[in-house]
């Protein structure tokens, strides 16, 4: 069986296979084209290949939305920042934002900046492997709590 029939037999999830993400025609999951770009570009891709499929928002807005990502990009790309620079000021935005988040949260969120900054794809997976060991903990103490 193909991947894109087995994908197919799967029932559709929220998290996992949102139905908004897997009904286009062309069998494609939107995530296989969107996680080959950057954040910005990823997002936008997103909200045009969701525009009127998503239940409950209209398709104009999603398309807005795009437009929103697309002139972040546009902003972005003036300010040609060097690799240097650019680590810099991941680091210390991530920094900024850790201080208002929960310790695990924000062992996430710098795990996942420092393997933007590897160049190394063995020292990359092994921080997104600590990225989502982490958050899964998390979860799972946040849905014990919850009972």
């Amino acid at each position: 069986m193909s991947e894109t029939k087995e994908r197919d037999a799967q029932p559709f999830d929220i998290v996992e296979r949102p139905k908004h993400y897997n009904v286009d025609p062309s069998g494609l999951e939107c995530v296989e084209l969107a996680e080959l770009t950057r954040f910005a570009p990823g997002n936008a891709i997103k909200y045009v290949w969701r525009a009127g499929l998503k239940d409950g928002n209209p398709p104009l807005l999603e398309l807005r939305k795009a437009a929103w990502y697309i002139k972040r990009i546009l902003e972005h790309d003036q300010l040609k920042l060097n690799h240097a620079q650019l680590y810099g000021k991941r680091k210390e935005l991530v920094e900024r934002v850790a201080k208002h988040r929960h310790e695990a949260i924000a062992g996430v969120l710098t795990h996942l900046i420092a393997a933007e900054n590897m160049a190394d794809a063995g020292e990359r997976l092994t921080l997104h492997k600590l990225a989502l060991l982490e958050l899964q903990h998390y979860i799972l103490l946040q849905e014990q709590a919850e009972k």
